[in-house]
């Protein structure tokens, strides 16, 4: 059977493959190595920018299929694997998440890319084991744990595979996990606000933090971010003023996204027009979560950074050129030779979080009603009152 592989990851429906269990025959295939298994394909949720299909494996012989078709091994439950998915000689056809659920029978949820003939392909593939297709637009957890539900509804909105990774362990595990254990005991405020400290990192894998590349001309702050992005987005020149409009881009730190911001270089002088570039980047300053102050060798006296100003993280930029006169607390970078940028990615969301990627193994919530319902719980407990209504309103999802 030819297969399609090499597709552009364009945007496309999010589907849902439902496995149930086999017939005597299909036991009998599953010995011969093909799996006779009815899948039901499903629209589960809206395009989004990550992790943009979803397919839920279910009945006895699905471990048997993603044997054949994913790679590695599935891991521990409620631990999401990232792999390859393949195709009828082996071949890589996407690359994916496999997360296994605990429960009988079997039960696995499979996130790939957006592009339609690549979850097409699949079926195909799946379809030639032994197995059978139909279509539904109504998921199949519709009634299933809340969490969950918000974990598949958020996938679309995930920038990369770990922040997809994320989403299904907290949906499967993690905070649903914990919010199911309250069902049969009282959490304590410590308990409750050991979360709410966690609330800010969770939603910030979901939302990306305004951080702005702030210093005098020529400090090298769009050298960084096209070395950052990966890409010439902004035209450098040794002439000050280049840089005149805003420029924004998003990348990934440790997994969070993080949107640059760049623009005019600060300085006391200059014409009517950088003037009023100076003015647009001092406002994107002034409203980032983080500033990243782009110090090259030769600048020296006071900051033109004045204020009340968010957090800053000094860098020593062009670093490659001179290091002799870098100031104790900067940190070493260069957009030239790429000098310090993997520590520089580590420490943007150290300065936001306090984490440098985003956390596993714990209950994280991270949606905004999440941390709604705790700070409710947080106070109820705090005047010594019992905070389990508020927490079985969000476990029932009344």
């Amino acid at each position: 059977m030819a297969m399609v592989t090499g597709f552009p990851r364009c945007w496309g429906p999010r589907c849902c493959i439902y496995l149930t269990s086999p017939s005597r025959g299909s036991l009998w295939a599953l010995m011969r190595g093909r799996v006779a298994l009815a899948i039901e394909v499903r629209r589960v949720s809206a395009d989004g920018r990550g992790a943009l299909h979803a397919l839920l494996l279910r009945g006895e012989g699905a471990g048997r299929l993603l044997s054949r078709a994913f790679s590695p091994r599935v891991g521990r439950p409620h631990l999401a694997t990232h792999g390859d998915l393949l195709g009828p000689q082996g071949e890589p056809i996407d690359d994916g998440l496999l997360l296994r659920l605990e429960g009988s029978p079997e039960t696995y949820l499979v996130t790939l890319h957006g592009n339609p003939h690549v979850a097409d392909a699949l079926i195909e593939w799946w379809v030639s084991l032994g197995a059978t297709a139909s279509e539904d637009l109504l998921p199949p957890w519709g009634d299933g744990d809340p969490i969950f539900r918000d974990a598949l509804s958020s996938l679309p909105r995930a920038p990369g595979s770990r922040a997809a990774a994320f989403l299904l362990e907290q949906g499967s595990a993690g905070f649903a996990r914990w919010l199911r254990s309250t069902a049969g005991r009282v959490p304590s405020q410590e308990e409750i606000g050991d979360l709410l400290e966690l609330a800010p990192v969770g939603e910030a894998v979901l939302v990306a933090a305004r951080v702005a590349l702030a210093g005098v001309p020529n400090s090298g702050k769009s050298t960084l971010l096209n070395r950052l992005v990966g890409e010439e987005r902004v035209v450098t020149s040794p002439l000050p003023g280049t840089t005149r409009d805003l420029i924004e881009e998003t990348i990934l730190c440790g997994g969070f996204p993080v949107t640059l911001i760049d623009g005019a270089g600060l300085r006391e002088e200059g014409t009517d027009l950088e003037l009023r570039g100076m003015e647009r980047m001092g406002a994107a300053i002034a409203s980032a979560d983080l500033v990243l102050h782009l110090l090259p060798p030769w600048v020296e006296g006071p900051s033109l950074l004045e204020g009340d100003l968010p957090p800053l993280l000094k860098i020593g930029s062009r670093c490659d050129e001179d290091r002799s006169r870098m100031c104790p607390g900067q940190l070493p970078v260069s957009g030239i030779t790429g000098e310090g940028l993997d520590e520089l990615r580590s420490e943007i969301p150290r300065r936001l979080y306090g984490c440098s990627t985003i956390p596993r193994g714990i209950p994280v919530p991270f949606l905004a009603r999440h941390r709604r319902v705790l700070e409710s719980a947080w106070q109820l407990a705090s005047g010594g009152s019992d905070p389990s209504p508020v927490l079985a309103a969000l476990r029932e999802d009344l």
